[in-house]
């Protein structure tokens, strides 16, 4: 028998920001979330993700800075991603599973 296997492509966060020169703002909520999964958000700068026929805004949460940037990772990946929505610059990226 014949097995004919396909695979989703895989990629770390950093490796899809630098490829597609995108940069991830990570915020600090303030003191008031200390010890909490929300202290800090990550999200890529002018990007969203297109849900159906509308954009919805993505970020992810976590306790401090890497925490958050994997979360927003797991939250985007294989989604389709609009940069710079309504500007003539704009670009759709197919987002790989984020690792």
């Amino acid at each position: 028998m014949k097995i004919e296997r396909h695979y989703t492509p895989t990629m770390s966060i950093a490796e899809f920001a630098d490829k597609y020169h995108l940069t991830v703002a990570v915020y600090d909520r303030g003191p008031l979330f200390t010890g909490t999964k929300e202290r800090f958000y990550a999200q890529f700068n002018d990007v969203e993700v297109k849900e159906g026929s509308c954009l919805a805004s993505a970020f992810g949460n976590g306790s401090n800075e890497p925490e958050a940037i994997q979360n927003y990772a797991e939250c985007i990946s294989e989604k389709l991603l609009i940069v710079n929505a309504m500007t003539a610059a704009r670009r759709e990226i197919q987002a790989p599973r984020l690792i």
